[in-house]
């Protein structure tokens, strides 16, 4: 299909970067200078990095969720991601342990020098002290940036590798279960479960290293204050366990809201696929009072979800202080001398649980709103896949399908009943009432739909025009060769055989005019002769079509039928679905179904009179050509609704479009607009000034804490 163009890029300079430059980060100051001098845009920017790549990510977790027996995507992942998983934890709890230990001992000596009075600590010791604050931070820092950089490598890692291998599962979901799992699911699967893998690990790997940081805080205190730690590290687990009640809640409503949002989804897809029959019936305003009550109900469960979240971190900020008032206290009470060295060691180690009783509730929610994801995940990854059955036919073998006995059946409805049925070479015409079983015959034979009983074999290759014409926004040349190599005279031969040449050359850029979403710019007609078009150009065995005669006018149809069809696939299995009966007597073969029954199968001329009178088709209709094809009063019978004549597109679009999923791009300031409105919705100058005094009075209180315990 048409991808807009590909671009050349330089490697990615990670790839190709020295230890040195991996070190100090110096490959991306390139990049750096460059956007000093100008603005970067997507020209500016390398190869995606050679671990990053899609293909090679899907197909490991691929492997990894193949072999895995319980069908579980987080075992899938942790086998595939788990061991580098495992070595950034280990890396990271390491340089906390030492940081953990040394930082607070080292902060404790340096502040005990300038005591009045003190002899213990010479100057020397203090500069050695002072040199073990300062390396130890650069050192740090140093590792936190590489770190934090590896955690997204990671997350990429694994988000790209789940986003394939939920779109492979897409591409292969039979039609049955894509009805029960609904297009929204997977749609929410690949865009927003996804996506909380991003603070799961990010927080969720911290979490895991912050509970053993917290035991040797706890450990450090005992050594240092003695029995007076307790109070301390009581308010400690005292609040982790409030954190952890609050993450249930959470995990509860973030369920109730998924739920919500799952059924909004379904009922907007819903309402959009059937917009046209709500606006003939009016039924506009019901609707749209459902989707908002649906969503009234999904955010009142998402305001709840926000505000335990809040609730998880003040308790969180306000733990360090309590505790360490609450341990110092206690020490004086037992008759411990507090000094700078006692003050300054504790707060270090409070200062260090702080930052941990921020991130363990957003490490608790981030994991609970990712298992609920995952749930929806495995749903999706343990649905039955459609079993690709065809192959290429040897040159010994002949085309063909063949069912025996088959009956289907779908959430226990039985929709074809005891079906026998041989096709070969020639031309095959299927006709039936509406609701007879003819669409879903043909996606018996697709293996979109499973049999209950009995037996279907294909033989050969396949192409298939479905019954709604399928067009996606790229050129008309693209949706015709939808990734098919292009032979100019196959191509060339197919546009005329649909018709579709006098529509291309109305316009200044031929067959490189872009459709909108859907053909939209187009005719029914048009749409259908397109969609035919391109299942005619693949070039297969057995060719299924879906009604494709339907929406045009009988000229055409005429034109199409006798060159497309009927010429072009003498030589192919055919099987036409229609509800014209104009052509049957051209057949080679005739298959009349009724409530998923086969009642006849043969050849045109021999079909029973009774036959014709309970499925209510003239026999003069069917075994007489239509001597009214040239009546202009015929034509306005014609189930077409768009006039055919129709241009195809409006006549200002002259100019190709490159690459039509290009973004466009505003360059320039900030319009103060546009400030302006986001105070508005963000409730206005009142909240923004309450925001802010809050933010303005928590620093300086913070600030004036701190003043107080130096001068204390």
């Amino acid at each position: 299909m048409d991808k807009g163009g590909e671009t050349k890029r330089k490697q990615h300079p990670k790839d190709c970067a020295s230890f040195f430059s991996l070190a100090t980060f110096a490959y991306i100051f390139k990049l750096i200078h460059k956007g000093r001098r100008k603005e970067i845009d997507e020209n500016d920017l390398s190869e995606v990095m050679s671990t990053l790549r899609s293909k090679q990510l899907g197909d490991d977790l691929e492997q990894c969720w193949m072999r895995n027996s319980k069908q579980s995507i987080i075992r899938a992942l942790i086998t595939c991601h788990g061991f580098f998983l495992f070595i950034l934890w280990i890396g990271h709890l390491s340089v906390n342990v030492i940081f953990i230990y040394t930082m607070p001992w080292a902060v404790g000596k340096f502040v005990s020098y300038f005591e009045t009075g003190q002899t213990a600590i010479s100057k020397n010791e203090a500069l050695l002290y002072a040199m073990v604050i300062i390396s130890f931070n650069t050192l740090n820092g140093f590792w936190r940036q590489h770190y934090e950089l590896w955690k997204i490598e990671l997350v990429l890692k694994m988000q790209t590798s789940l986003s394939s291998l939920l779109y492979r599962k897409a591409l292969t979901l039979s039609h049955i279960e894509l009805n029960n799992i609904s297009t929204g699911t997977v749609v929410t699967g690949i865009t927003k479960d996804v996506l909380t893998i991003n603070y799961a690990i990010i927080f969720g790997l911290d979490n895991l290293a912050d509970v053993v940081q917290i035991v040797l805080v706890s450990y450090l205190l005992y050594q240092k204050v003695g029995m007076a730690a307790i109070g301390g590290i009581g308010i400690i687990f005292f609040c982790l366990f409030s954190q952890f009640s609050f993450a249930v809640f959470t995990y509860r409503r973030r369920g109730a809201c998924n739920e919500k949002t799952g059924e909004r989804l379904k009922q907007t897809n819903e309402v959009l696929s059937s917009i046209r029959l709500i606006k003939m019936y009016a039924w506009e305003s019901f609707f749209e009072k459902r989707l908002l009550w649906l969503r009234k109900i999904e955010l009142k469960n998402l305001y709840m979800v926000f505000i335990l979240k809040t609730v998880a971190r003040v308790i969180g900020s306000i733990a360090e202080k309590t505790a360490q008032i609450l341990t110092l206290l206690l020490y004086s009470w037992l008759g411990g001398m507090l000094n700078a060295d006692i003050v300054y060691y504790t707060g270090k180690l409070f200062l260090r649980v702080a930052k941990i009783m921020i991130i363990i509730p957003l490490g608790i929610q981030s994991l609970s709103e990712f298992m609920i994801s995952l749930k929806r995940i495995n749903k999706i990854l343990r649905t039955e896949d459609r079993q690709i059955v065809y192959k290429d036919v040897s040159q010994t073998l002949k085309p063909q399908i063949s069912l025996t006995e088959v009956d289907v059946e779908i959430k226990g409805r039985e929709i074809l009943k005891n079906i026998n049925l041989e096709l070969k070479i020639g031309l095959n015409i299927l006709i039936g009432p509406s609701g007879s079983g003819k669409s879903s015959l043909l996606k018996t034979i697709l293996e979109e739909y499973s049999t209950k009983t009995g037996e279907m074999r294909a033989r050969g290759t396949l192409s298939y025009a479905s019954q709604n014409p399928w067009l996606f926004p790229s050129s008309l040349k693209q949706n015709i060769l939808f990734g098919e190599p292009l032979n100019e005279y196959k191509y060339r031969n197919i546009l005329e055989m649909c018709g579709l040449t006098y529509d291309i050359s109305s316009f200044a850029i031929g067959d490189e005019v872009t459709l909108t979403d859907c053909g939209a710019n187009l005719s029914r007609g048009q749409q259908a002769r397109i969609n035919l078009a391109r299942a005619l150009y693949r070039e297969s065995d057995i060719y299924l079509l879906d009604d494709s005669l339907a929406s045009l006018d009988i000229h055409i149809k005429n034109h199409v039928f006798n060159n497309a069809i009927k010429s072009n696939l003498r030589n192919k299995l055919c099987l036409l679905v229609t509800h014209s009966t104009q052509y049957i007597n051209q057949a080679d073969n005739i298959i009349i179904m009724e409530a998923g029954r086969i009642k006849y199968t043969g050849k045109p001329t021999d079909i029973p009179p009774e036959l014709l009178t309970q499925t209510k088709y003239n026999k003069n209709t069917i075994l007489n050509e239509f001597s009214e094809l040239n009546n202009e009063d015929e034509n306005k019978k014609d189930d077409d609704v768009f006039k055919e004549d129709d241009p195809l597109l409006s006549n200002r679009e002259s100019t190709k479009t490159s690459n039509i999923y290009k973004e466009n791009k505003e360059g320039g300031k900030v319009d103060f607009e546009v400030y302006k409105s986001y105070v508005k919705h963000g409730g206005g100058l009142v909240m923004l000034f309450s925001v802010c005094s809050i933010h303005i009075i928590s620093e300086a209180s913070s600030g004036l804490g701190e003043k107080f315990l130096s001068k204390w």
